[in-house]
């Protein structure tokens, strides 16, 4: 107010800036977080064996306030995620389920099967492409120790191949594959893994974990 009774008003007014992060923190198939995920990459595949449903999708955002909507897709076509901003920014990212080429019902051979050791631990893990597939361990006087069924792996956690014979083969495996997990009974000793398939060998391997 000046001396002659002049008014000027200054007016000032606040606002809350909303988010624009429409980011994903996580993005989880069947509970996993997708191989390869970042959230500046925003279409995936996830390859599922023939006669599977696509597992549920979940999905985290970076920002609290940001809200998220996921629409499944089927077999062949893709799931959308939609994470959307505070301030109504959007970022949609997909997933495209797609039948894996691996054929476990192919004759399995001593390719297809897989025998790792879990670093850090006394436990080895069986890994296998085919279907009703078994591993045993064996003492070094032949006798039985440990028999299971090894499940068929996550397809996105292993990388086939093919051999001079056009039989799928196992290049490389994933630590984290599913496979029958076998505990060692004692270090410092041998014993043999033997991967069958209606009680008939597949293939075999001596192997020991020292100290």
């Amino acid at each position: 107010t000046a001396q002659n009774g002049d008014i000027r008003v200054y007016v000032i007014e606040q606002k809350i800036l909303l988010s624009d992060n429409s980011l994903l923190r996580d993005l989880r198939v069947g509970g996993i977080t997708i191989n390869g995920f970042d959230p500046a990459v925003l279409e995936y595949v996830y390859e599922i064996y023939e006669g599977q449903l696509p597992p549920e999708v979940e999905a985290e955002a970076q920002d609290t306030l940001a809200e998220v909507a996921i629409t499944m897709g089927g077999v062949g076509e893709k799931t959308y995620i939609y994470c959307t901003a505070a301030d109504g920014s959007e970022t949609a990212y997909t997933i495209l389920f797609a039948i894996s080429d691996i054929n476990g019902q192919n004759t399995p051979n001593s390719s297809s099967c897989y025998w790792i050791h879990i670093p850090g631990t006394t436990q080895y893990k069986a890994v296998t492409i085919s279907m009703n597939v078994q591993c045993a361990i064996y003492d070094i006087n032949g006798q039985l120790l440990l028999r299971q069924e090894v499940p068929m792996v996550n397809p996105n956690k292993v990388d086939v191949g093919e051999n001079n014979q056009g039989q799928q083969i196992i290049l490389t495996v994933d630590p984290s594959a599913e496979g029958a997990i076998f505990d060692i009974p004692q270090l410092n000793r041998a014993y043999f893994y033997v991967f069958f398939q209606d009680d008939m060998k597949i293939c075999s391997g001596k192997f020991s974990l020292a100290n």
